[in-house]
């Protein structure tokens, strides 16, 4: 979660100047640019939910083993 705030956080702050986002009101021309700035954070995001779910589909093709047994593997391995 705090990966997709910071992502979102970044991508708004690149889309945006950093002037409009200091202002507590906007003209319409400034509104503009945030929205539009703010589409994109949101996109961002989206597209990163989607790859986390993604990847929380993927199972190996082994074995399953629970979070203890991989890390007990992990360190016999490593």
């Amino acid at each position: 979660m705090v990966l997709g705030i910071a992502t979102g956080g970044a991508v708004l702050y690149a889309f945006a100047p950093s002037y409009i986002l200091q202002k507590a009101t906007l003209e319409s021309s400034e509104a503009a640019a945030f929205l539009s700035g703010l589409k994109y954070a949101y996109t961002a995001g989206g597209i990163l939910t989607g790859v986390a779910a993604l990847t929380s589909l993927v199972r190996s093709r082994g074995q399953k083993h629970s979070a203890s047994e991989n890390l007990i593997n992990l360190a016999s391995t490593g």
